[in-house]
């Protein structure tokens, strides 16, 4: 090829390098960024529906809520050993039932729009 066709190589450039200041602001921003948007997405999977009866939902956070008052409960009785680890093994399957149970209750008194005042909850607790 005649070389004066040749296209001409583009000049060497080196890339931009940010000043030291500059390139920690940089970095610290990026870091910000990035904490700020780990409890965002943490928030995001405990608010994550695992239930649905009609209009009302259950979250992970209230299974976990749940399961974690299950527990404590479990642990503060006095049983033996083996109904323990029974108990705690099917623990999530429990928890989950009475939530599902729950919910399904509550749906269906309000299909049947069947409501109780807190008169009739004093009087039944006396």
């Amino acid at each position: 090829m005649n070389p004066a066709l040749r296209p001409r190589p583009e000049p060497f450039r080196r890339p931009h390098r940010l000043a030291g200041g500059a390139f920690l602001a940089l970095l610290g921003t990026l870091a910000v960024i990035g904490l700020a948007a780990a409890p965002a997405a943490a928030q995001e999977d405990i608010n994550r529906v695992i239930l649905r009866i009609n209009d009302r939902i259950i979250t992970l956070y209230d299974y976990l809520e749940a399961r974690g008052d299950a527990r404590t409960d479990i642990l503060r009785r006095d049983l033996p050993q083996e109904t323990r680890e029974r108990l705690m093994e099917e623990l999530p399957i429990r928890v989950m039932r009475a939530l599902f149970q729950e919910s399904l209750l509550l749906s269906r008194a309000d299909q049947l729009e069947v409501f109780v005042t807190q008169d009739q909850i004093d009087s039944e607790v006396e």
